[in-house]
C-alpha cells in the first residue's frame, strides 16, 4: 500500500520522468555527438530542466554514463539463459538445437535503448570505461556461456574435438560487430543474427553417435573424413 502511494505522488511522478526525460536525452545526445563532445548545459537544454536538476537526479555526466550501462546491465542479466538450465541437456539434447537455446530474451520494448547503448559503448571502446563494459556483456558472457557447453558435449562425445578458444573467438567477434551495427543506420535484424551463428554452429561437428539411423554408405564424410580444428574448416571454406 505505501508503494502504491508513493507512485501515485504527483512530485514522485515528477521527478521520475525528469530523471527518465535526462536519461533518454544524455544516451540520445551521447550516441549522435559522442560522449566526449557533450556537456551537462547541452543536456540541460534538450531535456528542458535546469542544470541542478541533472545534478540532483545523477550527480555527474560520468554517473549519467554508468546510469546508461548499468541500465544495459540490468536487461542483459534479466534475458540472459541459465547455463544451469542448459548443461543437463547436453546428454540428451542435439548439440546444435541445444547450441540455438542460448538466446538472450530481451523485451522487446528496451531493445531500441540497448542496441544504442551498446553503439555508444562499442564507439567510446578507447577508454576504459567502456572497454570493461564491452568485455563484460560480449567477450565474457559468450564464453561463459559456450565455453562450458562445448567442454561438456566434448567430454560426453556428443561432437568432435575442437578449438574452442578460436572457435569462441570468431563468435564473439561476430557479436561485437553484429550489436555495434545495431546501434547504426545497418541495424543487423534478430533474424539475421541467428542465420549467422546457426553458419557458424556449423564449424561444430557432431559425432557419429549423433546420427544412429544413417550407415557408413549413407554418410561417408562423417565416417571417412580425417578431423580438422575450427581453424582448418574456416581454411578450408575459404579455398
Amino acid at each position: 500500500m505505501q508503494q502504491d502511494s508513493v507512485l501515485s505522488n504527483p512530485l514522485h511522478e515528477s521527478s521520475r520522468s525528469a530523471r527518465d526525460r535526462i536519461f533518454h536525452v544524455a544516451l540520445d545526445l551521447f550516441y549522435e555527438s559522442n560522449y566526449e563532445n557533450v556537456s551537462i548545459r547541452d543536456i540541460a537544454k534538450a531535456a528542458d530542466v535546469k542544470i541542478p536538476t541533472i545534478y540532483n537526479h545523477f550527480g555527474s555526466k560520468d554517473a549519467i554514463l554508468k546510469a546508461l550501462y548499468s541500465y544495459y546491465d540490468e536487461h542483459s542479466r534479466k534475458a540472459m539463459p541459465d547455463i544451469r538450465e542448459l548443461l543437463p541437456l547436453v546428454e540428451t539434447e542435439p548439440p546444435h538445437a541445444l547450441l540455438r537455446k542460448v538466446k538472450f530474451n530481451y523485451d522487446p520494448a528496451v531493445m531500441q535503448t540497448m542496441d544504442r547503448i551498446f553503439a555508444l559503448a562499442a564507439r567510446d571502446i578507447n577508454f576504459k570505461r567502456s572497454e570493461t563494459f564491452i568485455k563484460t556483456h560480449i567477450f565474457d558472457t559468450g564464453i561463459n556461456l559456450l565455453r562450458p557447453l562445448l567442454e561438456s558435449m566434448i567430454k560426453h562425445g556428443r561432437i568432435e574435438p575442437l578449438d574452442i578458444d578460436l572457435f569462441l573467438c570468431v563468435v564473439t567477434n561476430y557479436a561485437f560487430s553484429a550489436s555495434f551495427l545495431s546501434g547504426t543506420a545497418f541495424h543487423v535484424r534478430l533474424e539475421t543474427w541467428y542465420e549467422g551463428l546457426d553458419m557458424l554452429y556449423t564449424l561444430i561437428k557432431p559425432t557419429v553417435s549423433e546420427h544412429p539411423e544413417r550407415n557408413e554408405a549413407e554418410c561417408p564424410t562423417a565416417v571417412n573424413e580425417p578431423h580438422f580444428t575450427s581453424f582448418e574448416r574456416i581454411e578450408r571454406l575459404e579455398e
